[in-house]
């Protein structure tokens, strides 16, 4: 176990585990992970879509790279930023090195496994904890 899953609070600890187990699942019975991404996570999943949209149509010429990774679409786009996740797709920054880019499309493929378990409860327990810590974390290090 890693420093940081060390530091992870007892509930902190059981989601991880929880969520671990269920996407792998989910993984092996892709069916289900659309299934309940379309179905129960559908608001995350629709203003992913929304965002593509504006990102395909208002900034194509800012995309540096697209494609699939696992079950989701991606877009990199911009620099010196992380990523985002959008129902079953995901949009993250570019020129982070080829390490950093696996490890952050890797990170946001989990939470479309978190939004296909969450479902509408992903928002307020992944969602926007996940974004208070991002921005937490980059205000300390400036």
């Amino acid at each position: 176990m890693d420093k940081y899953q060390e530091k992870r609070s007892f509930i902190g600890k059981f989601m991880f585990n929880f969520t671990l187990k269920c996407s792998t699942f989910l993984s092996k019975h892709l069916w289900l992970y659309y299934l309940l991404n379309y179905t129960w996570g559908i608001l995350t999943v629709l203003f992913g879509y929304i965002i593509l949209g504006f990102i395909h149509i208002f900034l194509r010429n800012k995309i540096a790279d697209k494609g699939t990774f696992g079950p989701c679409y991606f877009i990199q786009i911009g620099d010196n930023w992380g990523g985002l996740e959008l129902g079953i797709n995901f949009i993250l920054a570019d020129n982070m090195g080829k390490e950093w880019t696996l490890h952050t499309k890797q990170h946001e493929l989990g939470h479309t496994f978190q939004n296909a378990i969450l479902g509408p409860f992903f928002i307020f327990l992944v969602s926007i904890p996940s974004a208070i810590r991002y921005w937490l974390h980059r205000l300390n290090k400036l």
